[in-house]
């Protein structure tokens, strides 16, 4: 934890730009929409004491930094990720810990790496049957026929391995 009185707003510029680029990355990979990425960063930028301006695209990100003396310009170039609601939740409260001066920023990037290198909580075969379960259950509370619930779950596997086996997590 932060125990020296130095607040992440006189964290050096690297470091900041390095941090909040690093958010943009997990922020992209783990299903955030373009707008929301947008809003964070600048919010984040905001509270770091820097003046940031992002556009955020579906295969990547680009942020410009403003300071007294230049100008930093940064593009990253992203592969689409996988919607992981459980990991997007422990990027958002790294960050909230570093805004809120309980993280350094240093601490706040190795927190957010630990958690990009983390395996999903869900494999992919429970993912597989899980979009077969959610069928069957939307089949019944339908009030569908057993033919209908058998399809309908079949239909769920096969859409379930489909999504599974064409997107795939990555960055670097």
């Amino acid at each position: 934890m932060l125990d020296l009185g130095m607040s992440n707003k006189e964290a050096s510029l690297e470091a900041k730009i390095k941090f909040i680029m690093l958010i943009a990355k997990a922020f992209h990979r783990y299903g955030a929409s373009a707008d929301r990425i947008e809003k964070a960063l600048d919010r984040i930028s905001e509270n770091l004491g820097i003046v940031g301006h992002y556009f955020s695209l579906p295969t990547g990100i680009f942020a410009s930094f403003k300071t007294p003396d230049a100008e930093h310009t940064r593009m990253e170039r992203l592969d689409p990720g996988k919607v992981n609601l459980s990991k997007l939740f422990h990027v958002d409260q790294a960050v909230d810990y570093v805004t809120w001066d309980k993280l350094s920023i240093s601490e706040g990037t190795e927190l957010i790496g630990q958690i990009l290198n983390d395996k999903p909580l869900y494999n992919n075969t429970i993912v597989t049957f899980s979009y077969g379960l959610i069928s069957l259950a939307v089949c019944i509370i339908l009030k569908g026929s057993w033919n209908d619930a058998f399809v309908s779950t079949l239909v769920g596997l096969f859409v379930g391995f489909f999504a599974e086996s064409v997107r795939e997590e990555r960055i670097d």
